[in-house]
């Protein structure tokens, strides 16, 4: 005849209530693996349905659940079934609501996260506390009788085989706690050299006293109680005082009358055991100090993204407790425009790639608005994926820096432009107050003759004109130099006319230059944009090199113009100064080209020049902020990263560029007509 518990395990009807489906999962898998058969259930309401719909051996219950918690969950299966055995399954209990469930009826509960070790060991006491509480049926005759008693014959022989090989500690003692039985494990734990020598003896002949005491007291008591001692973990010494981790289960053998005639006990060598799991709490805390001291924002997410934990730092930033956080999910903190983000992230992580960032905009409890960029991965047990932890930090003021620092690095692009804009326009000013004080002295010139004539009109109008006036109007002319002025005059109205038009052209590009900071993206002109930035620039390039501009027919590109022309212009007063370097101290100029074209959904815009190029070394630098290779007061560093951050960032572009030492550099910006609608931003998080 088998063991009745272990017939009973393979056969048990398990029902598990938690209202995670990751739990449940993960324990149908286990049990199911295990031969048992397991339903489950959401709620504490569905799972006493479940109950009225059939028969269960014991159930797994969740403790903190939403509408019936474990406790009135537990109560409404009893009241269906009072023999049916509960194990709560918390992550979160304290010690004194776990006592509080083991005595309104548990028989046990497990701690989340769980050991399969620990399950097997939760669901084999249940069910033996179930069969101990069963009513066995009568014998029917002798013959089974005797039957049965042959086979305890064989069961006995082979458990004393048994008994003597097994690693684990086993004894037999009397209702005076005196060994009766011992196997060699538990002698080697005495140490004696034989079983026989602990026959007859307690644990005071064995152990110090201290230690003894303890063992001969927790004995005496299940004698007179009857109740067994399961898994009870202590430290003893053994007989050579080396300090040990004990696991030792007794239960109190009884007669037919019921009463107790001694105890059979097995003990295990937890030692190593204990080393781990200390080692393992070190580890744990070690993280939970790093979790809750870390500076950034650190939460975890089941599947479902609803928040299983965030610490100090997040609910200093939304105002959230941790434990209120639990209650809640990241739908509910994340802006509705930035759901489809999350939903994205989650699908990347899941479809295995590693590097993935999350930006999104959350709601803090008191309303405010919170910008947040994270790095998510995947938490794996068992090697599935259970869930997803991020770090993440407040950018909330990012934006607006960004901002500051480009409108920062534009005022210094203007200052560093100024004489040179100053110097443009100078020049057509100058020659236009030339051409306006000789057409004023012009005029007075004109306007003597203009008397002489009137004069000399009035005189033939009276018959009074004589060869004298005649001839003073001619010594006028002459001395006004008439024609000169006739063929000079028309010249210096058209120059001032070009000198004015020059002026406007230049303060309407650096009108459109300096567009104020748009704070939304609109469309736009970009060769209009291209050929303000190449007017605003002149000075820079003029002197060293030509600028052969082939601007392709573009659509309206939705964007910053403002931050484009930035771009713009850093490309340019770069690839002026590259020339420089080659040109410098000879009457050569280099050549700059600037290319525009439309590719599909995309415009790409090519600035080259024919300067030094960049050296090998530098090629993966010229992205950093601060990295610079000009002479100090000439760069900051920042003109490239601004760039790049533009491009990349903002509008969801590429900036890329190939260089030839001594022979140039080409940048090529790459931008979305519509970035809403372009293929990178659908692979952005």
């Amino acid at each position: 005849m088998g063991d009745t518990s272990t017939a009973l395990a393979a056969s048990a009807t398990v029902l598990v209530i938690d209202d995670e489906p990751a739990v449940c999962t993960t324990l149908r898998e286990m049990l199911k693996a295990d031969g048992h058969a397991v339903v489950t259930a959401a709620s504490g309401k569905e799972g006493v349905g479940q109950l009225h719909r059939q028969h269960f051996d014991l159930a797994i219950v969740d403790l903190l659940m939403p509408e019936m918690n474990g406790l009135q969950t537990m109560a409404g299966l009893k009241e269906l079934d009072p023999e049916l055995e509960v194990i709560f399954l918390t992550g979160y209990a304290s010690v004194e609501t776990s006592v509080a469930a083991l005595k309104q009826g548990a028989c046990d509960y497990l701690l989340k996260p769980f050991t399969m070790m620990r399950v097997r060991s939760a669901i084999a006491r249940a069910l033996d506390l179930r069969r101990q509480n069963s009513h066995r049926e009568p014998l029917q005759n002798a013959e089974e009788l005797a039957r049965l008693v042959e086979e305890l014959a064989q069961e006995r022989d082979l458990l004393r085989i048994l008994m003597d090989n097994l690693p684990d500690a086993i004894y037999f003692k009397d209702s005076q706690c005196r060994f009766t039985r011992i196997n060699a494990a538990h002698a080697r734990l005495l140490g004696v050299a034989d079983s026989s020598e602990a026959i007859g003896k307690t644990d005071l002949d064995f152990f110090p006293r201290e230690d003894a005491q303890r063992f001969v007291a927790t004995e005496r008591n299940i004698i007179e109680t009857g109740r067994p001692l399961i898994g009870n973990l202590d430290r003893i010494s053994d007989a050579t005082g080396k300090p040990r981790w004990v696991s030792i289960t007794e239960v109190p053998v009884k007669d037919a009358q019921g009463r107790v005639t001694g105890i059979v006990g097995v003990a295990r060598d937890m030692t190593e055991w204990k080393a781990t799991v200390q080692e393992l709490r070190d580890r744990e805390e070690r993280y939970r100090e790093l979790f809750e001291n870390a500076s950034d924002v650190v939460y975890t997410t089941d599947l479902e993204a609803r928040i299983t934990s965030l610490n100090r730092a997040g609910e200093q930033i939304l105002g959230y407790t941790d434990e209120e956080a639990i209650q809640t999910d990241l739908w509910r903190l994340v802006v509705p425009k930035h759901w489809d983000r999350v939903k994205r992230c989650h699908a990347q992580l899941l479809a295995g790639e590693s590097d993935v960032r999350l930006e999104i905009e959350l709601t803090a409890k008191d309303g405010r608005l919170v910008m947040m960029e994270a790095n998510p991965r995947l938490i794996f047990k068992d090697r599935r994926p259970v869930g997803v932890q991020a770090i993440g930090r407040d950018i909330t003021g990012r934006d607006a820096a960004e901002v500051e620092l480009r409108h920062t690095q534009k005022m210094e692009s203007v200052g560093r432009l100024a004489s040179g804009i100053a110097h443009e326009i100078n020049t057509p000013i100058q020659f236009v107050g030339d051409n306006t004080r000789f057409l004023q002295e012009s005029f007075e010139s004109f306007q003597s003759i203009l008397s002489k004539y009137q004069e000399l009109r009035s005189a033939l109008a009276s018959g009074t004109a004589n060869p004298e006036l005649l001839a003073e109007v001619q010594r006028v002319e002459e001395e006004s130099d008439c024609a000169y002025l006739m063929g000079e005059v028309p010249q210096a109205l058209t120059q001032t006319l070009e000198g004015v038009d020059r002026v406007a052209t230049i303060v309407r590009a650096m009108k459109e230059f300096a567009h104020p900071e748009a704070k939304e993206m609109a469309a736009t002109d970009l060769n209009r944009a291209l050929q303000s930035t190449l007017t605003v620039a002149r000075n820079e390039w003029k002197y060293v090199a030509d600028v052969e501009a082939d601007f392709g027919d573009l659509p309206l590109v939705v964007c910053i113009v403002g931050d484009l022309n930035q771009v713009f212009l850093n490309l340019l007063v770069n690839a002026a100064h590259a020339i420089n370097e080659v040109v410098k101290g000879t009457f050569e100029k280099g050549k700059i080209r600037v290319r525009t074209r439309a590719e599909g959904t995309t415009v790409l815009v090519t600035i080259s020049d024919t300067g030094c190029g960049i050296p090998e070394a530098n090629r993966t630098k010229v992205f950093d902020p601060f990295f610079t290779t000009k002479e100090v007061g000439r760069g900051t560093g920042q003109g490239l990263a601004i760039s790049r951050s533009v491009v990349v960032d903002r509008h969801k572009g590429t900036l890329t560029f190939e260089s030839e030492l001594g022979k140039g550099t080409t940048f090529y910006v790459r931008l979305p007509i519509d970035p809403a609608e372009s293929s990178q931003e659908m692979k952005a998080p």
